[in-house]
Order: structure tokens, then sequence, then C-alpha cells
């Protein structure tokens, strides 16, 4: 049962349900637009400055140069590596959009976070997306970091779920994932997608857009879609998965951890039952929704730490759901 919609957030829903347009009345640059002006409103103050360095890179794929940032906080060697993908439904965000996130979540890990500005729907629509993500993975899991791990928040939770799931046929490894309330189920057809439906930032009616606009031809759609409906998910790595009370997605982000964990998968979910979609954007404004980053961040962190010492005493993980 959920906690009653936390009070910071009721305060924000008004001014939210007014910077995005609905998607039947706008053009992807209106929507993006909006999504520009929903940023400003839940970071109204200049950042502080990130304890360490941000710099720009381009990484060279098969389908063309993907441009990244590169966050290495004070304190971080580089050993071990972070790979984001932004939210937005495939359609919305990038490079700018994610970082008050990656900024905050590279400073709790003090590691190395690579966010990547992937293309997007419906111009590029699946597996363009996709492909930039796991170029991008490969390309850095070819430079043998200690530890690998990939995160993203919603649509971006998808596609490191994807990629998690698509590494050791790639030729490489993924050590963990976290997932913020990720976008998985393109039937739509659980209860909260009823339940949410309208009135807390997230429609359904979004998210129809959202899905038909990053899918393109459902007779290519494989698992890399979305591994929701995998048929095996026994070879993800340990996964922190979370979700939002007030979030048409939130059942389905529950059922996921629970197939994780009838799979073997060492799990930790991590549910915010009084938050709406998209709380980790909403860390300058609402105190519980850093919390919930700060806990979620510690979780991933401690799958690091555990795979270190796995390492040096040849033990395993053990399941935290």
């Amino acid at each position: 049962m959920n906690r009653p919609l936390d009070p910071h957030v009721a305060t924000l829903l008004g001014a939210l349900d007014q910077t995005v347009p609905a998607p039947e009345n706008a053009t992807p640059e209106m929507l993006r637009a909006g999504f520009g002006n929903l940023m400003a409103l839940l970071h109204p103050d200049a950042p502080a400055g990130f304890p360490g360095t941000i710099r720009d890179d381009v990484v060279e794929t098969g389908s063309g140069p993907v441009t990244i940032r590169v966050y290495d906080p004070a304190g971080s060697t580089g050993d071990d590596v972070v790979v984001f993908f932004h939210g937005g439904g495939w359609v919305l965000g990038g490079l700018d959009s994610a970082e008050p996130a990656v900024s905050a979540l590279a400073t709790a890990m003090a590691v190395r976070i690579v966010s990547v500005d992937y293309r997007l729907a419906p111009e590029h629509p699946y597996p363009a997306a996709y492909d930039d993500c796991l170029a991008v993975t490969r390309s850095i899991a070819a430079s043998n970091p200690g530890w690998l791990g990939v995160a993203g928040d919603s649509a971006g939770g998808n596609l490191a779920s994807a990629v998690a799931l698509a590494a050791p046929a790639n030729g490489f490894t993924v050590d963990a994932q976290l997932l913020l309330y990720p976008a998985l189920d393109p039937t739509m057809g659980t209860d909260s997608y009823t339940e949410f439906a309208d009135g807390y930032l997230l429609t359904r009616e979004a998210m129809e857009f959202y899905w038909a606009s990053y899918r393109g031809d459902p007779a290519v759609a494989r698992d890399s879609l979305t591994p929701y409906r995998a048929e095996s998910l026994e070879r993800m790595p340990p996964t922190v998965i979370t979700t939002a009370g007030y979030d048409p997605l939130r059942d389905e982000g529950a059922r996921f951890a629970a197939r994780l964990v009838e799979s073997g998968v060492p799990t930790t979910f991590l549910p915010a039952p009084s938050l709406i979609h998209g709380w980790a954007d909403q860390i300058d404004l609402v105190p519980a929704a850093a919390e919930a980053l700060r806990h979620a961040a510690a979780a991933f962190d401690q799958t690091r730490h555990r795979h270190g010492s796995a390492l040096h005493t040849n033990e395993g993980f053990h399941a935290d759901a």
C-alpha cells in the first residue's frame, strides 16, 4: 500500500503539469522544449560545483560518434566505472538533463560515471538508442575496468537492463545494474497504469506515445527492446531496482524485481511509496527524493564493494530482495 503522497511533491504537481505539453498536441521539438522547462523548474538554483572534474568526449561506434560526459569525483581512481543512460521516454533529455542526478550519484559513490547521449526517437527508433548504449558500454568494458556498472532512470533503466542482458553474448561483463523506476512493459497492462493513468506527471497517454515512438517496427522487436519478458534472466548481474509509489510504471518495476529474484539474481528492491515518476530529477526540491537517491546509490555501491570482496575471497553474492 502506498504512503500518502509526499507534501513537497503535491505542491510541485500543479506547476509540473503545465511544463510539458500533451504528446498528441506537440512535435518532438515542442516536447523537448517543454522538458527543458521542466528541468529548469526542478533545478531553480545554479548547480553547486561538482567536487571533481567533468569533461565531454566522443566514442566512435559503427553507427557514428556518440557523445559522452565523464564525471570523475574527488576520490575516484577511475578503475571502477558506471555507464549511465538518461530518461525521457527515449524521446527527450540528454547530457544536460541527466547532469544533476548523475553528479549526485557520482559524488555519493566516489566513482567515475560516463553519461551517454544516445540517439533519440522518433527520428531514431529502436534499436538506435540501444545500439548506441551497447556500443559505448562495450568500448568502456574493453578498457578493463575493475568493476563495470550500468544505470539509468525510466527509459534509461530500460536501456541499462537491455545492455546488461546482452553483455555476455557481446563478449563483455556488466558487474551490476541500477534501474531507477525503469520503463519495461510496452503492453502497459498492469494495475498501476490504470490507478495512475493521469494526475501524477507521467501519464498513460504519454507512455503510449513514448513506446510507439521508440519501438518502431514491432516485427523487429527483440529482448533488447525490453528484457521484461526475456525467456531467461539468469545471466543478469546483481541488481538494484527502485520504483515510485504514484507512477504508472510502479508495478512493472516490482514484477521485474520479483522475476530477477526468482531467476537467482541478487536483487535489492527499493520502492519509494510516497514519490512520483522522475524522482531522481526532483532531488533539489523534494527531500524524500534526495534521500531515495542516496539509498539507491548506497545499495549500488554495496554491489561494487561485494564484487571486490568476492574477487579476493572467491565468494559469491547473496540476494538482498
